[in-house]
């Protein structure tokens, strides 16, 4: 629609403009699901103006009202319903309501599920804000990610996220792959099980590739092959971000500054702007430039 193609020429003022037109011919005709997408897109497109989160707030907030109103048990409603939640609990933690956010999260908390990349992100988000939310297991993350990781390093990602995988089970797991990255596959897991040689030889793969595309040199050097294998296997930069993610909640600045880099070389267009902005942010340890960025990937993705 004309909101998505403003929105991919980077003009987010005439984006909020076409998503809230969309959303009135929805509102007036009685579709309920397209009137709840499109006004939280422009809603969104609000916040990536860095508008006034007080505004985005007020917005968010009667819209969820509305979304409540006419909850019905449709699956397309309630992911619609889902992903404005989503939003006004993010920024409820952004402007520092988080018991508010809190206690809406024990109320309807289950909708997030409707959309699994959304609960996890969603709830990553949250916790790296500071708002109570039970952590999320490495099973939940991989089920977040998985279908977007390069399928030579699957097996590898899941040693990486906690999830051991029997050594017999490898050869196979790694023989439905093509069998010219059989190999990698294999040679990748030995590398995050302690194989030495293994893993030098991946980290001088993974560093080389890095180092063309500039990523600092001190960065590089302060990492090990887990690091470098989690940010180079997603294919997707809702992956790269729900990863970088976990790596803030963990406070682990190296990891999360890594996966920035690479976000800001692999994706272009605003996602590749908020990364870079994420990155530097990291770099310079400001906080609040962290916070903001965060928040911008955020409602660029959902």
């Amino acid at each position: 629609g004309l909101g998505h193609c403003a929105l991919g020429r980077g003009e987010l003022g005439k984006a909020a403009d076409y998503f809230n037109k969309a959303a009135e011919v929805s509102r007036e005709l009685g579709h309920w699901v397209n009137y709840l997408i499109d006004r939280r897109r422009a809603i969104s497109a609000m916040a990536l103006m860095e508008e006034d989160l007080g505004k985005v707030f007020g917005e968010l907030g009667k819209l969820w009202v509305e979304a409540l109103q006419r909850m019905r048990p449709v699956a397309m409603y309630l992911s619609a319903a889902a992903s404005v939640l989503g939003d006004y609990l993010v920024v409820l933690a952004l402007v520092g309501r988080r018991g508010d956010a809190e206690k809406l999260l024990e109320e309807h908390g289950a909708l997030l599920n409707m959309v699994k990349q959304l609960g996890t992100a969603t709830r990553l988000v949250l916790k790296y804000l500071g708002v109570n939310v039970k952590d999320l297991s490495s099973e939940e993350v991989l089920e977040a990610v998985e279908e977007d990781l390069m399928p030579e390093l699957r097996p590898a990602m899941e040693e990486v996220l906690g999830i051991h995988i029997p050594i017999e089970d490898v050869p196979l797991l790694c023989g439905d792959i093509e069998v010219k990255y059989s190999e990698f596959c294999i040679n990748a897991y030995a590398a995050v099980n302690g194989d030495k040689e293994t893993e030098e030889r991946i980290k001088r793969f993974i560093i080389d590739v890095l180092r063309r595309v500039n990523t600092p040199p001190e960065l590089l050097g302060r990492v090990d092959a887990k690091q470098l294998i989690e940010v180079y296997a997603p294919m997707s930069s809702l992956s790269q971000f729900i990863l970088l993610l976990r790596a803030l909640v963990s406070g682990d600045q190296d990891l999360a500054q890594l996966h920035a880099e690479v976000g800001r070389v692999n994706f272009s267009g605003f996602v590749g702007k908020f990364f870079s902005e994420l990155s530097n942010a990291l770099r310079g340890g400001d906080e609040g430039g962290v916070r903001n960025a965060v928040a911008k990937l955020y409602y660029l993705h959902f």
